[in-house]
């Protein structure tokens, strides 16, 4: 019988996403997962997950002590196999990339191609310029400095910051006048917002993992919630649609990215196109669905890095609900076998753990108590 491999997965305070992949990996019994957290948790519920092995927890102040407490732990659990889960831990493994080579890795985007994606500004001027977006974008400050331009901006417009994810930080701007209030109310580092115009259509998405600019595996999905929103959506739709997915393979190409990546498209429904509106380079929210859909990208890209080359790109077309509520979900009727819960069921610990740990947290509020901060420093290690 051949010895399990020792996998290290490295988060940084992203307890759905961290959760998320460790279920992944841990439908392979020929894994033995290890979780290192360089973050500050009050209780993270993953480290109850029956798929972890040994979890430990260590704040660090700086990159450079990040980079090495990984290796330090890397080392001490013989890990074949390192997978980062959030973009932090991708910049910093990127950032070091010779100094890695001890170990295996997944796919790991450029640092150049990484700042570029996750840079908002650099990203729309850089699809922009390759005609890949109608939409030029329009910094913040420049309206400032030049009131007269924004006579020039159709209305109604999203006022975004160059960095972060999940709709974080946009406003949402209907008319001139508030615009105008916008900027007489001196947001904070105006340099570092952009305008868009708000896109008529729809949200889809494509996640994929991508090896040297091409697409190793993939699914599209779309939002089916009636309200549009600038996070991501809790009901998606997995679905073909060659149109996006030609048009996300030239990115990747043009771009000769590598590595894990969630693209947010909107569906202009005045010219049928698509534009690309966030590049994440990292894992995602839905990422059971796909799992659930037929695509287990943390396996396929730890088989990357284990020298298995395979190609997956065939997935069920179906809806997949992240809901965890079984109340909600029965009066709903929506599928157990296609929500949060179902995974929940097989791995119930962090569920209760979170669940546990809200309850306190709202009884400690209520009686005027502080909530504690508790660092996991070690945990069989």
């Amino acid at each position: 019988m051949n010895p399990k491999s020792n996998v290290l997965i490295i988060d940084e305070n992203v307890v759905p996403l961290t959760l998320v992949v460790i279920r992944c990996l841990g439908m392979h019994s020929d894994l033995n997962l290890h979780v290192l957290s360089l973050s500050r948790l009050f209780l993270p519920s993953f480290q109850f997950s029956r798929y972890v092995q040994t979890f430990r927890s260590v704040e660090v102040s700086d990159e450079d002590q990040a980079f090495e407490v990984i290796k330090d732990t890397a080392r001490k659990l013989n890990v074949g196999v390192i997978i980062p889960v959030n973009e932090r831990i991708v910049k910093i493994i990127s950032a070091r990339y010779k100094e890695c080579l001890e170990f295996r890795l997944p796919p790991i985007p450029d640092l150049e191609i990484f700042n570029l994606v996750r840079n908002k500004w650099l990203l729309y001027n850089w699809l922009y310029i390759n005609q890949l977006n109608r939409y030029k974008p329009v910094l913040f400050s420049s309206l400032i400095n030049d009131p007269a331009m924004i006579s020039e901006l159709t209305f109604p417009v999203l006022v975004k910051p160059h960095w972060g994810s999940g709709g974080k930080g946009i406003i949402h701007i209907g008319c001139k006048t508030d615009l105008n209030k916008l900027i007489l109310s001196k947001p904070a580092n105006p340099e570092e917002l952009l305008i868009q115009p708000v896109i008529p259509g729809y949200d889809i998405d494509i996640s994929a993992l991508v090896c040297n600019g091409e697409i190793i595996a993939y699914t599209i999905q779309q939002s089916v919630e009636k309200e549009q929103k600038y996070i991501f959506a809790r009901s998606v739709e997995f679905v073909r649609n060659e149109a996006l997915l030609k048009q996300a393979a030239y990115i990747f190409r043009k771009l000769n990215y590598n590595g894990i990546a969630h693209l947010d498209f909107r569906f202009d429904t005045t010219d049928n196109s698509y534009n690309l509106v966030d590049f994440n380079a990292r894992y995602w929210s839905s990422l059971l669905g796909s799992l659930n859909a037929g695509i287990n990208f943390p396996w396929i890209a730890w088989q990357r890095a284990s020298g298995i080359q395979e190609l997956h790109s065939q997935y069920h077309c179906q809806k997949y609900y992240v809901e965890h509520n079984p109340v909600k979900i029965l009066l709903k009727r929506i599928p157990l076998g296609r929500t949060e819960f179902f995974y929940d069921l097989s791995d119930p610990l962090p569920l209760i753990v979170s669940f546990v740990s809200k309850i306190a947290y709202l009884l400690k509020k209520n009686l005027g108590m502080k909530r504690p901060v508790t660092t996991f420093r070690s945990s069989h290690l």
